[in-house]
């Protein structure tokens, strides 16, 4: 699939699961910036299958757009 074929279903959406698609597509080409985007954008919309596979792959973004981890987690639990 297209990346512009990928973002027009990504914005139709009801989930975020296609927006962590589209992340991984990103995070091929190693277009670090676009794949974060994309795993936020999915994130805020919900609705995910696997939550933590999505930290581990945010870790990862962080860690090479930053040099280190990203500082938050983005767990259901309660924050303090």
């Amino acid at each position: 699939m297209s990346t512009v074929m990928m973002e027009l279903v990504a914005r139709k959406a009801s989930t975020g699961q296609v927006d962590i698609n589209r992340a991984r597509m990103y995070l091929k080409r190693h277009e670090w910036g676009l794949a974060r985007m994309a795993l936020e954008d999915g994130l805020s919309k919900g609705g995910l299958h696997d939550i933590s596979e999505v930290e581990e792959l945010l870790q990862d973004i962080y860690a090479r757009l930053h040099g280190g981890p990203e500082p938050r987690r983005f767990s259901s639990a309660p924050l303090d």
